[in-house]
């Protein structure tokens, strides 16, 4: 028997400075003194941090109880007197951890750590599950013998909470073995590892009494622990009542399937989500309960044999009376994933098809099928409400992946119609589920302004036996959002306690790399979330009905927050009442009527009875854009490309007579207009007279050529021509969570030892990432094979890993594509420029082998700089990454101090920046 032993003691050294979002940059001060996991454990030894009395920090250590490290608090640090000058961003601290595993024998076994984004076995990184979503582990293979275990903690802000003293970090190591049986073939993973019940993670839409199930698809997650890929062959769903057996006579029939009809393989280690479809022939009326049984086969390829194996995971589904729940319906999303949202049906059904849809943005940290969520909001007369998931609780601050992921749920509200027989009514309900149109890109559609956004501000996790809010605004943040980057799809927004961005949430001020960088490099990391900055977007929402609401004594995003988005509304308005908040005395953060109260709905019935019939005055207005891949129409007008890419574009709209408009344009070279603008008969762009006919049906592109030469109207099809980059293919790097396709990870073929395991490591590592985090799924496949081809992908992605020498795929794409990157084995070249200091490590966006398509390489002179190249791989939001960066050795202590070279592409693919 393996005998799998962590020592309970646990050496602690810190806490050290580090800022929000800081840590994957490097940024460790211990570096300087040759790195943690050299330093030995020292009663004696002291080391330098300016957040502690006399500033310097000893060796400390802690028991774990039953693998829960923490809470550790930090008695010598005045942390109330350290806000006075720096706020709730002093209060982001690091502190390391260090105990050791003994293991018997050689063995194989899972792993996570739960409330840190990452952790080492002897020097080999692993991402930890820092929100604990308890949805993946590693499966880690190890030597006999003794071996150290680092954990890197962080108190995030963000996630604990500022303003609650002592701030302190706390963490726990969660370990199991794998079963002998298990290490040739997958397994189904479980819904929370962390839990007590033993649940697999599969999503199914729920049944509609009597009606049917609300969705046809479905998924189930796996994990794969042998050593060879594994080949998902099949998916066959059976479906009994609960007090039946497989074999039962009460067995429903049903017709299944895997959604893509080629065969899902997963990596050795990798977990991903399988998506299957299914319908009943018949729906089951008078049942109670129902259970589902996936029989899954499965196919295991070695060098010497194919192993075939029969998985079987099951579900208890709950009949659910959708005439008093909301429901969860399940669809496929932009990338290919299955992923569900909730709904709630108004409580009359009509025929009206111009009736607006409310779209609910949860907090972070909620599920959004939790039933304080779904309640929040009351039941509506005749409108529809949708609760879409973001991806994941926290999601990506419902930018990106998060908002893209709830246009799709709202696109796919209307397939669930042909699925269940509506209820009986005295009513025609054929048209009662309204089809919105939300593609991101392409013309906006008149519906595409039936769209009501009401954002939650609240984030609870349940501590013990209470609910302690702590929330994260970010409900309220997606709405505020949503409203000024989508602007045309919608025709009200309620934001209640969103912060301004997330720099304002919890300041950037105090990273530790502020202290050695340029200033100009900061300005150029910055420009990569600045599509972000929800006020500097404020212009495209004039005109918009807002009802911005807070508490009066919210301590976690401060009212001023709420207060500064109406006044810079007002001042675009040019009218001090424009707006006014919604400000509740006595209220925090959170409270059971913060969405349903009398306020609330008078503000939703005035606008729902409006909706889209009336066509508002004409009110000269400004479109504002900072990258255009993110942002839509506004008032008819769509940015396509900028002069100059991520630097603010403009476009300023006046009425010069009844059918003349006036359209001035800064820093932007291709702009769209769309029926939504209104009839015109002539158009002013920048003193040119265009001429056009009266039509509610067609869009026009405007462009030109290069800055300064004279705009002309071209044909939609054919423009960009090749090579030119427009909102298509622009990044940042953070853009590869909006594939449209799983992520493909390109990994060295012909590499050896040590470096090949490091390769496929690192390759787990963000395919872990993107399915923790965003439940999204990568294909990793080596430098030699064949991509799958995918019919309409509209944007997808390949991460190359290794230099050109190493990767044949990247040798072949940087033979093929204009690059303004230069790659050998002793030095990185970017436009002019040449680095080859050793540990210099490059990540950067390259055009693709397709129009529709864009590589992302990340390569290293040695493993040093690969490292630290793939550090950053934007995992979460805020990530401050632009489209090409350039990291040395120093960046493991100094951060962002440590880079050397960062920036962008213009719109030829030539780099521009520091």
């Amino acid at each position: 028997m393996v005998n799998l032993t962590l020592s309970k003691t646990w050496q602690i050294l810190g806490p050290f400075s580090i800022g929000m979002r800081e840590q994957d940059f490097g940024s460790d001060p211990l570096e300087a003194y040759g790195g943690f996991y050299r330093l030995p454990y020292s009663e004696q030894a002291k080391y330098p941090s300016e957040l502690v009395e006399g500033g310097l920090v000893s060796w400390s250590s802690v028991e774990a109880i039953e693998g829960q490290v923490g809470p550790i608090n930090f008695p010598h640090v005045r942390w109330q007197e350290n806000t006075v000058p720096f706020g709730w961003s002093i209060e982001q601290y690091q502190a390391w951890a260090r105990t050791v595993l003994v293991l018997d024998q050689p063995t194989t076994f899972l792993m996570q750590v739960k409330g840190v984004s990452e952790f080492y076995i002897n020097t080999t990184r692993y991402s930890g599950d820092c929100y604990g979503y308890g949805t993946i582990r590693h499966v880690i293979r190890l030597e006999k013998g003794l071996h150290m275990i680092q954990v890197r903690m962080i108190h995030d802000v963000r996630v604990n909470g500022g303003g609650h003293y002592p701030p302190q970090c706390s963490f726990r190591v969660f370990l199991d073995k794998i079963e002998n049986s298990e290490l040739d073939g997958g397994v189904v993973c479980l819904k929370d590892y962390t839990s007590l019940e033993v649940e697999h993670d599969i999503l199914v839409p729920s049944y509609l009494a009597d009606l049917g199930f609300a969705g046809q698809y479905g998924s189930v997650s796996l994990q794969n622990y042998g050593l060879s890929p594994l080949r998902i062959k099949s998916i066959t769903v059976q479906l009994t009542r609960d007090d039946q057996g497989l074999n039962g006579q009460e067995e429903c029939e049903t017709v299944s399937g895997l959604i893509d009809s080629k065969s899902v393989i997963i990596a050795p280690g990798q977990a991903c989500s399988v998506g299957f479809s299914f319908y009943l022939k018949t729906p089951v009326a008078d049942v109670t309960d129902l259970k589902m049984a996936l029989l899954i086969q499965t196919v295991m390829e070695t060098q010497t044999a194919e192993k075939i194996s029969m998985l079987v995971a099951t579900v208890n589904i709950k009949p659910v009376d959708w005439t008093n729940s909301a429901f969860c319906y399940t669809f496929t999303d932009y990338d290919g994933t299955v992923q569900y949202a909730m709904a709630k049906k108004p409580r009359i059904l009509d025929t009206d098809p111009t009736k607006p849809i409310l779209l609910a943005l949860h907090g972070a940290g909620v599920q959004a099928n939790s039933e304080f969520w779904t309640e929040s909001i009351r039941t509506q007369q005749n409108s529809w409400i949708v609760f879409p998931t973001g991806r994941t609780p926290w999601g990506y601050d419902w930018h990106g992946p998060s908002m893209k992921n709830a246009f799709k749920a709202l696109e796919s509200l209307s397939s669930i119609k042909d699925l269940i027989t509506p209820v009986n009514t005295s009513i025609d309900n054929s048209d009662d589920w309204v089809l919105v149109s939300t593609s991101l890109q392409g013309n906006q559609t008149h519906k595409d302004k039936e769209v009501w956004v009401v954002g939650d501000v609240n984030r609870v996790i349940y501590i013990g036996k209470h609910l302690w809010s702590i929330g994260h605004s970010n409900g309220g943040q997606g709405a505020w959002y949503l409203g000024s980057h989508y602007p045309d799809k919608a025709i009200a927004v309620v934001p209640a306690a969103g912060y301004i961005k997330i720099q304002d949430y919890v300041s950037y001020a105090n990273w530790n790399g502020s202290s050695y960088a340029d200033p100009l490099l900061r300005g150029l990391l910055e420009c990569a979330i600045a599509e972000y900055n929800n006020d500097l977007h404020l212009s495209n929402m004039r005109g918009l009905a807002v009802l911005p609401r807070v508490g009066s004594e919210d301590d976690n995003v401060p009212p001023l927050h709420t207060r500064k988005y109406c006044r810079l509304l007002n001042e675009v308005a040019k009218d001090p009442c424009a707006i006014s908040v919604s400000e509740v005395p006595e209220k925090g953060h959170w409270w059971s009527s913060v969405l349903d109260d009398d306020i609330i709905q008078k503000f939703l019935d005035q606008q729902i009875q409006k909706g889209t019939k009336d066509v508002p005055d004409w009110k000269d207005f400004m479109v504002s854009v900072i990258n255009p891949a993110g942002t839509g129409s506004v008032r008819g007008i769509e940015v396509e490309q900028l002069d100059i890419p991520f630097r603010l574009g403009k476009i300023k709209a006046s009425k010069l007579a009844s059918h003349q408009i006036s359209l001035k344009t800064v820093n932007v070279s291709a702009f769209k207009i769309h029926p939504w603008l209104g009839t015109w008969t002539e158009l002013v762009v920048d003193g040119q007279v265009f001429y056009y006919a009266d039509t509610t049906t067609d869009s026009v592109l405007f462009v030109k050529d290069y800055k300064g030469s004279p705009w002309k109207i071209v044909d939609q099809v054919s423009w960009p021509p090749s090579g030119i980059r427009s909102k298509a293919t622009y990044g940042p790097i953070h853009r590869m969570y909006e594939s449209s396709r799983p992520l493909i990870i390109r990994v060295p073929s012909d590499v050896r030892g040590s470096l090949k395991m490091i390769f496929k490591h690192t390759a787990l590592q963000l395919s872990h990432d993107w399915y923790l985090y965003g439940r999204g799924n990568t294909l990793i496949i080596g430098d030699q094979e064949e991509v799958p081809v995918t019919e309409s992908c509209e944007l997808s992605f390949q991460i190359y890993l290794g230099l050109p020498s190493q990767n044949r795929a990247l040798r072949c794409l940087l033979d093929r594509v204009p690059s303004d990157i230069s790659l050998t084995e002793t030095s990185i070249g970017v436009g002019q420029r040449t680095f080859d200091e050793p540990g210099t490590g490059i990540l950067s966006l390259v055009p693709g082998v397709h129009s529709n398509e864009l590589g992302i390489l990340v390569a290293g002179l040695d493993v040093a700089g690969f490292d630290a190249a793939c550090r950053l791989l934007p995992r979460r939001t805020g990530m401050l990454v632009p489209e090409w960066i350039i990291t040395t050795p120093e960046t493991r202590s100094k951060g962002i101090g440590g880079i050397v070279g960062g920036g962008y592409y213009d719109n030829r693919w030539r780099s521009f920046g520091y």
